[in-house]
Order: C-alpha cells, then structure tokens, then sequence
C-alpha cells in the first residue's frame, strides 16, 4: 500500500519529483515483487495519480492562461478531436519513452483532452516501460551481484588487468613520446 500511495502522490505533482521508475526499482528490491505485478500497481498508480494532476490543472492553467493560449489550447482540442485514436496512440507512444509524462496530461486538462483516451494509452504504455524497466534493472543487479563477488575468478581477473592497464599509463614516459611525435610531424610536413 505505501509502494502504491507513493506512486500516486509522485505523479500528481507536476515537476521535480523522481521518476517512477526509480521508485519501481527501489520497491522492487526492497520488496522482492514480481515484476509483472508491480508493472500492473505501479501503472494503475501513475494512471491515477496523472489523470488526477490532469483535472487539478486544467481549471489552474486557465485562470493563469492568457485569452490566446486558451484559444490554443481550445484549437488543439478540436484538432484532436479529429482524429481519431490520436490521444491514445499519442499518449501511448509518449508514455514508453523516458520522457516525464505530467505535460501531457497537464496539457490534457488545459484543453480539456478526453482524459479516458489519453489515460487509456499511458496505462498499456507504462505497463510495457515499467515491466522492461524492472526486467533490465533485474539483470543488472544479478550481473553486478555476480561480478562483485570475492569468490569470483572473472571479477579478480578482471580488476587485475585494471590495475596492470594503470600501471602501464603511469609506465609510459608521456612528455618523450609526445615530443618525438611532436618532431615526427613537423618532420613531415612541408
């Protein structure tokens, strides 16, 4: 349940929260969640909390909205409404990026989007994002968990032939080289 009310409340504010996915990793290891499940809570939560910042914006952007970008705002909604399908596969499209979501419903509520629509294709889109997020952070921390242990052969190879690649940088005598390639050059040039 805290996992959830976090996810909500991050997604309701507008800007300078961490992302959700951030917060999916950290869950994810302190609670040892499948990931598929968690993908699911977490989508329906950042759904929630996002149609939530939707509805709260769009009657605050208009009273701090000049008249002309009300009327933006209002010209975009009718051009939306034209094409069908356009807020759920725009949405859709946006919510697998990185990119932080709350402009989209920010801008959702400003111009009074069909919240249903838009909300609809972030939530499939953010199931898919979330679950592949957990799944690369999954393999990432096993592979690490992995490498780091003491018992294993590869890691000691591995941070030995660090410490010999250091050493031959600091071997090298740099300032002579550097030069002889220095005199080489202007040996060649005309």
């Amino acid at each position: 349940m805290e996992f959830l009310a976090t996810v909500f409340v991050v997604n309701i504010v507008p800007a300078f929260m961490p992302p959700t996915w951030v917060l999916l990793v950290y869950f994810s290891l302190l609670y040892r969640v499948d990931p598929f499940y968690l993908a699911i809570l977490a989508a329906i939560a950042s759904t929630l909390g996002r149609i939530a910042l939707a509805k709260w914006s769009g009657p605050l952007t208009y009273r701090f909205f000049r008249k002309s970008m009300a009327n933006n705002a209002e010209y975009a909604r009718e051009e939306c409404s034209k094409h069908h399908g356009a807020e759920f596969f725009g949405s859709f499209l946006y919510s697998l990026s990185p990119l932080s979501s709350s402009s989209i419903f920010i801008v959702a509520g400003a111009a009074k989007l069909r919240l249903a629509r838009i909300a609809g294709g972030f939530f499939i889109g953010r199931i898919i994002s979330y679950y592949l997020t957990l799944r690369v952070a999954q393999f990432s921390i096993n592979a690490v968990g992995k490498n780091m242990l003491l018992r294993n052969p590869q890691a000691w190879l591995i941070e030995l032939l660090g410490l010999c690649v250091a050493i031959a940088v600091c071997a090298i005598d740099w300032r002579a080289l550097l030069q002889r390639k220095k005199k080489e050059k202007k040996a060649c040039s005309p």
